[in-house]
């Protein structure tokens, strides 16, 4: 893998989306985060705890312990096992939020969308074959901006149009270095994009 390649795929690590998704929030609406009943930051701490540090702790450990090959999570069985695992720390902080009366719908929905679609991935995992996790990040990125879209004060266009730009980039890099087929990346995308809308209807019906 080139090393832009390598960049990229650092950068946009699924691990890494939600932190990028809090602050895109917390910039887009701040007439909703500068006037909680608790500091912002504390969001924040929140995600990155839960859903990134956990799970990546989580990751190197099944690694150490041969549960899987490695990080790269290239086999089907290895993807199972760290999905499940991710998934405890993902649906622990989606309920979390849920239930705590001051958190903003808008984070509630960020992150059910992020636990949907790995729900999703999982069960396709397990029944289909593997998907894309890159670029079902980025589907999922992009429906949370098509979300807030209309709902911020502030022009999001370009931001949607940099995730919609950094999502091909994204699939792309996996389809030339041969590590998933069209079909993998076209659905994971799909199944991402979904799962946002999925987790915005959840929150306005709620």
């Amino acid at each position: 893998m080139s090393h832009i390649s390598r960049i990229f795929s650092i950068l946009l690590h699924p691990l890494l989306i939600p932190i990028y998704g809090i602050l895109i929030l917390f910039n887009a609406f701040p007439e909703i985060f500068d006037y909680l009943a608790y500091p912002k930051s504390q969001i924040l701490i929140r995600i990155v705890v839960n859903m990134v540090l956990f799970p990546l702790f989580a990751m190197f450990l099944l690694s150490a312990l041969g549960f899987v090959k490695g990080i790269g999570l290239n086999g089907q069985k290895d993807r199972t096992a760290a999905l499940l695992l991710i998934l405890f720390f993902y649906i622990w902080t989606a309920v979390s939020f849920w239930f705590d009366d001051y958190t903003s719908k808008l984070v509630i929905m960020w992150v059910l969308g992020i636990t949907i679609a790995t729900v999703l991935a999982f069960l396709t995992n397990i029944l289909f074959g593997k998907l894309s996790l890159h670029t079902l990040a980025m589907g999922v990125f992009t429906g949370f901006m098509l979300s807030i879209l209309p709902l911020s004060l502030f022009n999001l266009e370009w931001l949607l149009l940099l995730v919609i730009l950094m999502s091909g980039i994204t699939g792309t890099i996996g389809i030339i270095h041969h590590q998933h087929s069209n079909s993998e990346v076209y659905g994971a995308y799909m199944l991402g994009v979904f799962s946002q809308l999925i987790a915005l209807q959840m929150v306005l019906n709620f």
